[in-house]
């Protein structure tokens, strides 16, 4: 919808569509929940003349007052609205027409109106007054003072019609306007008129010597010009310049229209504009009339092409807004980005970025008069900042231009509109001049949030002042206003109970804002001298002063210890340390603290805590020597036996055993939330032994009664037991068992060094027991994990690996040999991680080996996720997943990788390559998948892995994983639940379905590892219901295809293995030194890089697929087999050959690669007399048979004649007597 609020904050309307609402300003009496202004519907209806036509924009401008008691003011508010029809109507707050124009044939865009401001600096440029109208590819520009003219007069008719009647009319003076035709802007959304620039001489020297050389001729009058600026699109900013008086101002007459309660009568004649007016009458009942008059003719305009521009294809403006100064702009795009603009020159000064759908405003802030009675010696200064809203994310930021700060920033939501009007009070000029009265505070830029609320901008004018002297010229500013303050209590005004209130709120903000001391101490002498002020105010005044001066002594002796001891550190690391620090040195005995610690008026738990974190997080290493031990117990025992040091029952006789003391608590609760373990382990030891001395103190027992008891205790094998003691304990053994497991995880890492591995250590440093306890019970995995990844651990290193259960046929050997022995693959050297043992019996649960691998796997997929080209780590996972033993945490796991890490980037791949029909190219792997083309190789291979494992987990095993704690690591609290619990409890998935998916992965698979071309993968998937069956969740039970395939299908599958076996061909002949000769427009010709043709079993994945569509292999062998002779690999065709059942069909495919090998020989290789030589010497048949055969079918030509021989005698050991082509080969 359209927003406008007018600057004299008294009109506000907003038009969507048809329908426009006038709101009028109330004043209300403030309360504290209710605001003083509020608006109320003074109009709502439909403004539409014209059938299907709506408000494109809506603008409110208060026209200035001739009356010479409210000369500055607004006197009424017009609404002007641009429609899509191409009118333009002005409208009264009651919603009564006012003017109705057509001046172009499109919709209006923009409506923009320039106003005169007196602290406009123009130069020595006249302000001009214009209403500006923007069409797609024209502009119309009103005279400013033509309108107010031609609105006053049409105001006053209106109001003698409604008084009088019908009556004679005089016609109000014409509209005088200008019109341009724009050329060379591809689209346009927004304009700014800067009006007349100001001329520069340098400038026009510049720019002759550019165009004519050193001998151009200069005009001795420079001509004064007009700048519009334009964005859009082609080229982003336009710059337009016209020469004033290059184009005659177009006259409008206005014609007008009168009515009654009684009598309505239309009054018109036709303009040189054809432009008419219709007023007093309401908008909803001149849409019911029934005689609609043709559109009227409209002028062409004056061609106005661009002078230069900004061209920057790719974006689009939506904005632009014109400071209030006239010299800078600020414009938006479609790219997030707000650019501030020098208008004359048209550069951008400045960009921000981050702003998408950004609003701008500008805000204008005049240095305050602090002598308003007499006129200033010099003219105030003003300064400008840039209020941006950014729309998405709900923040509004105030910046100081041109290169200043950012002010402030406010989060107001994401339902706000920032409106900004760039103009003031139309006919503000004249009545100045007329009257020389000052002007009134004109509201330009508010912020209109969503439940109704409109908010101001204030931003102090010091805001605006920066340089090294900042905080002096701050409280410079400050130290004014506070003189204006006491001026203002000098001459009497400030004598009423509730002024002397504010005040007094007003001096003592002053005063605590005011940060420079010598500013300080001249704003207080002013306050004291100052006659008239009441003396508690000067009594506040005095303390607030003081507390400020006292707070800034203590800031600054706070910073110049942190300087002293960090300028210190290295040369002498003891300054700076307190004396409990350096009692730990050996420097002094703790017994001399205890009366300085006594007289020091510190309280000892105080005291306590600052040795504690002194001790704990100070670096100097000679603390950690065997003699520090002693010096700490001696001065943790001092400290202990202080006055308020432990709690008087404590030292009693009376302690009983299940009581805990508070001062032990609060040190045992700062170790356990150390991360310096052995630090917090010295010193729970030292402190358990202190508190044990003085518990044994403490209960020396004085009557033989205890002493018979304690007797009777004994005999029965009874044990005294303390929970403060077990407290310690506890603690004691937990920071044992973080201190074994941070010197297991400093092994690793520095075996990783030694082997140049990079490796993150710094979660080792944040080990604590409370965060260990808050990390649940499978904490160490957790943490030993991670290093393990990093550090590339094999996951046999880690426990003894499952082996996978052999099915009965499996264990049925092909020869028959039923009776050899098991082989019993425990019996294989397991080479544990060294130091995992011990570890073991600390976290034995923690440890465990499905845990430690389950933890294992996770870490390296989430490693892999960011950093993408490392899918080493992949193939990691998979190796701790298959060693898992639970088959319920391994079908978890591998499932949730799966959700979580694989099936977004595979449906990704598929779409990608079905809508390519090839292999991508890396530019769209990256762009698509955020994988190189190598690494969506390797991810597609560890994809068909990870679905193996799932398909063939063995469900005959049901045992379960329960997870246990440690028996010094116990919370008794439920936390979140982990991840081996969330593995076990996923449901068990469908078998057919994960085929389903193996199959279409491993299609993906081959289609990148072959770099294979005209191939899309979900055409060798037969119905629709397995299409749709596909990135479904793997435990639902689908309805998948049936046996029955279709024909075509399986002529497209049989297509694809043939085609892939003999890419694997040709990527074998590629990588092979050999020279070889291509075969010309052939699909096989591949030219892209095959990563994956060494080291993968290309023929073993693709018969495997055959098997897995229920079709025969052995057709594929024979094709494999007879590509490779083709290619000229026959060592490796004749291992490969007896795979093949059908030996005689093989036969005759290799009987024809020897036809073209003799083809080659005889007839290509050879020159004519050569050639009739060696065919005159063979029998009819077999030459003939050698001319029929084609050696352009062989991949490799240049075969020595001796693996032909070879190759013939295969091919007679395999071809039965039988057979027609026996005699032939024979």
């Amino acid at each position: 919808c359209c927003i406008s609020l007018s600057p004299s904050n008294d009109t506000l309307a907003v038009a969507k569509n048809d329908k426009a609402v006038f709101l009028a300003s109330r004043w209300n009496k403030p309360s504290d929940s209710q605001p003083s202004t509020k608006y109320e519907i003074v109009w709502s209806g439909s403004l539409a003349t014209e059938e299907g036509e709506c408000i494109t924009d809506i603008l409110c401008i208060p026209l200035a007052s001739q009356h010479k008691s409210s000369q500055g003011s607004p006197d009424w508010t017009c609404i002007v609205a641009g429609f899509t029809s191409g009118y333009m109507r002005i409208y009264l707050q009651n919603g009564s027409l006012l003017l109705s124009q057509f001046l172009h044939d499109n919709p209006v865009l923009r409506l923009k109106c320039r106003t005169w401001q007196s602290y406009k600096n123009h130069g020595t440029a006249e302000q001009v007054e214009e209403l500006a109208i923007l069409y797609p590819t024209a502009m119309v520009i009103i005279d400013g003072f033509s309108l107010y003219q031609s609105l006053r007069a049409c105001r006053n008719q209106l109001a003698r019609a409604q008084a009088s009647g019908l009556s004679e009319l005089i016609g109000p003076p014409p509209l005088a306007y200008k019109k341009w035709r724009f050329d060379g802007q591809g689209h346009i959304t927004d304009i700014a008129s800067c009006g007349v620039v100001p001329p520069n001489m340098f400038d026009q020297l510049q720019t002759a010597s550019f165009i004519g050389g050193f001998h151009a001729s200069i005009r001795g009058t420079m001509p004064a010009m007009s700048h519009y600026i334009s964005t859009g699109k082609e080229p982003f900013v336009a710059v337009y310049t016209s020469l004033e008086g290059s184009s005659p101002p177009l006259i409008s007459d206005v014609a007008l229209a009168v009515a009654s309660k009684l009598t309505t009568a239309v009054l018109s004649k036709l303009s040189a504009a054809s432009g008419w007016l219709g007023w007093g009458t309401n908008p909803a009942r001149q849409s019911t009339e029934t005689t609609k008059p043709a559109k009227p003719k409209v002028e062409k305009g004056t061609s106005l092409p661009a002078r230069f521009g900004l061209p920057d294809t790719h974006r689009h403006g939506t904005s632009i807004t014109l400071a209030p100064n006239g010299r800078l702009a600020v414009t938006t795009d479609d790219f997030g980005r707000v650019m501030l603009l020098d208008v004359k020159k048209a550069i951008v000064i400045r960009i921000w970025k981050g702003y998408r759908d950004a609003e701008c405003g500008w805000v204008m802030v005049s240095e305050e008069d602090h002598q308003e009675e007499e006129p200033p010696k010099s003219s105030l200064r003003t300064a400008l900042f840039l209020v941006i809203y950014a729309t998405k994310r709900g923040i509004l930021e105030i910046w100081r231009t041109e290169q200043g700060p950012r002010v402030a920033a406010f989060n107001v939501g994401k339902d706000c509109r920032l409106l900004y009007a760039g103009h003031g009070i139309m006919g503000l000029g004249h009545v100045i001049k007329q009257g020389q009265a000052l002007p009134q505070h004109t509201l330009n830029c508010t912020l209109i949030q969503g439940d109704g609320t409109l908010k101001t901008f204030t931003v102090p004018f010091h805001c605006a002042l920066s340089d090294k002297h900042s905080k002096r010229v701050r409280d410079l500013h400050l130290l004014k206003k506070l003189s204006a303050l006491l001026d203002s209590i000098k001459s009497g005004q400030e004598s009423k109970a509730e002024n002397i209130n504010k005040l007094e709120k007003d001096l003592l903000n002053i005063l605590s804002e005011i940060q420079t001391p010598q500013l300080h101490q001249q704003g207080l002498q002013c306050v004291l001298s100052t006659v008239g002020i009441p003396s508690s105010v000067l009594l506040k005044a005095v303390t607030a002063v003081k507390d400020t001066v006292q707070k800034q002594k203590t800031h600054d002796s706070i910073q110049k210890l942190d300087k002293e001891e960090e300028s210190g550190s290295e040369e002498k690391p003891w300054k700076g340390k307190s004396k409990e620090l350096n009692c730990l040195l050996g420097d002094c005995s703790s017994s001399r603290l205890a009366i300085p610690f006594e007289s020091s008026g510190i309280k000892p738990h105080h005291l306590m805590n600052l040795l504690v974190s002194g001790w704990l997080l100070d670096p100097d290493q000679r603390y950690d020597k065997e003699e520090s031990m002693f010096h700490l117990h001696s001065l943790v025992s001092t400290m202990s036996s202080l006055s308020g040091g432990l709690p008087s029952e404590m030292s009693s006789s009376q302690l009983r055993d299940n009581d805990i003391s508070p001062w032990w608590d609060n040190v045992r609760q700062t170790l356990a939330q150390s991360t310096s373990t052995s630090r917090a382990l010295f010193l729970a030891a030292v402190c358990r032994s202190v508190a044990l001395e003085i518990s044994t103190a403490s209960k020396k027992v004085e009557d033989e009664g205890d002493a018979a008891d304690r007797e009777e205790l004994a005999a029965g094998d009874w044990i005294s037991v303390s929970v403060e003691m077990e407290r310690w304990n506890l603690l004691i053994c937990q920071l044992t068992d973080l201190q074994a497991l941070a010197g297991f995880i400093k092994r690793l890492t520095v075996n990783s060094q030694k082997s140049k591995q990079a490796v993150d250590n710094s979660g080792s440093s944040n080990l604590s027991v409370v965060e260990f306890l808050s990390s649940g019970p499978d904490a160490a995995s957790k943490m030993i994990s991670k290093y393990i990844v990093q550090c590339d651990i094999p996951a046999n290193h880690l426990g003894t690996p499952h082996v996978p259960r052999k099915t009965e046929t499996e264990n049925l050997s092909e020869t028959g040999d039923d009776d050899l022995p098991d082989v019993d693959p425990e019996t294989v050297i397991q080479v544990e991680l060294e130091g995992l043992s011990e570890l073991r019996l600390r976290f034995p649960h923690g440890l465990e080996q499905d845990v430690l691998w389950a933890h294992c796997v996770m870490e390296c997929v989430t490693y892999w996720h960011s950093n993408k080209e490392e899918t080493n780590k992949l193939l990691l996972a998979l190796e701790h997943l298959k060693c898992i033993h639970v088959p319920a945490l391994q079908h978890g796991l591998a499932v949730t990788t799966w959700k979580r890490f694989f099936k977004d980037k595979i449906s990704a791949t598929v779409i990608l390559m079905q809508k390519v029909g090839k292999a991508p190219k890396d530019r769209l792997c990256r762009k698509t998948v955020d994988l190189s083309f190598g690494a969506l190789v390797q991810f597609l291979k560890a994809t068909v892995l990870l679905l193996d494992v799932i398909a063939e987990v063995d469900w005959m095993e049901s045992q379960l994983i329960t997870l246990e704690t440690e028996d010094f690591w116990h919370t008794g609290e439920t936390g979140t639940e982990s991840l081996i619990e969330e593995a076990q409890e996923k449901p068990k998935s469908e078998g057919p379905l994960v085929q389903l998916h193996a199959k279409l992965v491993t299609v993906l698979w081959i289609v990148m590892g072959l770099d294979m071309k005209s191939v899309k993968p979900l055409t060798l998937f037969d119905t629709k219901v397995s299409k749709d069956s596909f990135m479904r969740d793997l435990s639902s039970n689908r309805p998948l295809s049936s046996n029955d395939v279709d024909k075509a299908i399986v002529e497209t599958r049989e297509k694809f293995f043939t085609r892939a076996l003999s890419f694997t061909v040709s990527a074998m002949l590629a990588q092979s030194p050999n020279p070889v000769l291509r075969r010309e427009n052939s699909d096989t010709d591949n030219k892209g890089t095959v990563p994956e043709t060494a080291t993968c079993d290309w023929p073993a994945v693709i018969y495997k697929l055959v098997e897995q569509f229920g079709m025969d292999s052995d057709p594929f062998k024979r094709h494999y087999v007879r590509e490779l002779y083709s290619a000229g690999f026959d060592e490796i065709a004749k291992q490969t050959m007896f795979s093949v059942h059908d030996q005689r069909a093989l036969a005759c495919h290799l009987l024809r690669v020897v036809g073209q090998r003799l083809a080659y020989m005889i007839l290509d290789a050879s020159e004519s007399a050569e050639r009739a030589n060696r065919l005159s010497r063979l029998p009819t048949q077999i030459s003939s048979w050698i001319r029929s055969q084609d050696p352009s079918r062989l991949s490799r030509r240049m075969v020595p004649l001796s693996h032909t021989v070879d190759l013939l005698r295969v091919v007679l050991s395999l071809t039965p007597e039988d057979s027609p082509d026996y005699s032939l080969t024979s």
